[in-house]
This record gives structure tokens, C-alpha cells and sequence, in this order.
């Protein structure tokens, strides 16, 4: 028998007030209780209990280590009890990335809900265009807008992100106005974020999709 299971049988002894109540709680014999104390306090060299033929009284000794025993099965307990819940249960730091005019129209409605759901999560929230190392920086998860350069990184679509492509009468007037997006290409423009095209030039449809 290991030692925890040495102190779950003497705690319960004392609790139980003698080896027969004892051995009737763990369905034993009374004979094999007694011999499981008296070879703890064998192993330990001090005597636990002093016997008598009406009752069982606890030494000095045996009382330090009944306290101590208790102690220590509770936090044992307690240990066991977190590792088996932490399978189900979602807890920790979840470090996010996202874009400041996303995460304000469509981040902030859900994330109260979603704490409330998970109190044991604490989110971390970057708000800004900035295309974050994942894996260098620590992140879990980033939203993006656009269309994303090969990785090794998971990415699914969550959303479609419609673009306005905006321009001053001054600039139509010198440079014509385009009809399709194709004809982006031959204008000059400022794309947002990640767009990707010649400096200064991008052909990028009117409808992004968001990813995280």
C-alpha cells in the first residue's frame, strides 16, 4: 500500500473511532485494518495509536501525522479534481489580432457574451492592421481582410467584407472614371491593408472576405 493510501486508511480509523467501524466503512475485516496501522506505524518507528479493549486513543505523534494527513489528502484532492475538469473546461490567455473596424463592428457584441460563457478565459485584444508573426509574437488567433499569402497557418472564412472604392470629382474629372474592377489597374489608388498590386495600383475586386 503507497503512503496516501496509508493515511486515507489511519484518517479514517480515527474518524470512524475504532478498527471495527473502520473496517465495516471499507468492507474489511477488522483484523486486516489493525494489521495495515501497526505496519505504518512499523514503517514510520513511532506509535499512532494506543489500544485498548473499549477504544482507540491517539498519541501526540499520531495525532501531528493525523493532521498532517489531512492536509495533504485535501490538497490531493483538490489537485485531482482541477486535471480531471481541465479537459472540459476552457480556461487560459487567448491572445487575439484584428483589425480595429472589425473588431469595433462585429468583435465587440460578442466578446461579453462569450466571457460570460468561459469566465476562466482572459482575452488579450490587439486592435490594429498590423500583420502579426503568430508564431513569433505569441498569437492564437488573428482575423485578416483580404487574401492571405500561403502559410503554414490554418485559415477559414468567416465573413464577407464589402470595399467602396471612393474617389474626388477633381481626380474623375483628370483621370476618367473606371466601370469595372478591372479597371483599377490603370488609376492610381491607396489600398487598405493588405491589398497587393504595383505600388500605388491595385485591381482588387470590390468584396474581401475576412479569415481567421
Amino acid at each position: 500500500m503507497n503512503p496516501y493510501e496509508d493515511m486515507r486508511l489511519f484518517t479514517q480509523v480515527l474518524d470512524a473511532g475504532s478498527f471495527t467501524a473502520a473496517a465495516q466503512q471499507l468492507g474489511a475485516s477488522k483484523q486486516w485494518v489493525s494489521r495495515r496501522v501497526m505496519a505504518l506505524e512499523a514503517r514510520l518507528g513511532v506509535r499512532l495509536l494506543n489500544r485498548s479493549t473499549r477504544r482507540l486513543a491517539v498519541t501526540p505523534l499520531g495525532q501531528a501525522y493525523y493532521d498532517a494527513a489531512q492536509r495533504l489528502l485535501a490538497d490531493l484532492e483538490q489537485v485531482e479534481q482541477s486535471i480531471a475538469g481541465a479537459e472540459g473546461a476552457v480556461q487560459g490567455t487567448l491572445r487575439v489580432s484584428a483589425p480595429l473596424s472589425f473588431a469595433v463592428e462585429h468583435l465587440s457584441p460578442l466578446l461579453p457574451a462569450f466571457l460570460r460563457a468561459h469566465p476562466q478565459v482572459t482575452v488579450e485584444l490587439d486592435l490594429s492592421d498590423r500583420n502579426v508573426d503568430l508564431l513569433a509574437e505569441g498569437y492564437d488567433l488573428a482575423l485578416r481582410i483580404g487574401v492571405l499569402e500561403d502559410s503554414g497557418l490554418i485559415a477559414r472564412g468567416i465573413a464577407d467584407i464589402e470595399r467602396v472604392w471612393c474617389a474626388s470629382p477633381a481626380y474623375l474629372a483628370e483621370h476618367g472614371t473606371p466601370h469595372t474592377p478591372a479597371d483599377l489597374a490603370g488609376h492610381l489608388c491607396l489600398p487598405y491593408g493588405r491589398e497587393r498590386g504595383r505600388p500605388g495600383v491595385s485591381s482588387a475586386p470590390a468584396t474581401r472576405q475576412a479569415t481567421a
